[in-house]
């Protein structure tokens, strides 16, 4: 990997680490919050999902919800 692209990489990260902070502060309503992590995968086309799932993890998201929303979206 270029340092070009770990940048990208870590910038997005950085992005998405707001959201995840919100997410796993609020109280659960689905286990692991993989409802509201099915919600932002559910945004992405199929091909990108395993993408965005390993860089919402990156970010701090609860391991288990990430991948139940990837198994149910």
């Amino acid at each position: 990997m270029t340092i070009e692209q770990q940048t990208m990489i870590d910038e997005v990260v950085e992005e998405l680490r707001p959201t995840v902070t919100r997410i796993e502060a609020r109280l659960a309503t689905t286990r692991d919050h993989y409802g509201d992590y099915m919600g932002i995968l559910g945004r992405y086309p199929r091909e990108q999902r395993s993408t965005i799932a390993a860089l919402l993890i990156k970010a701090g998201a609860n391991q288990a919800g990430v991948r139940w929303a990837m198994r149910l979206a």
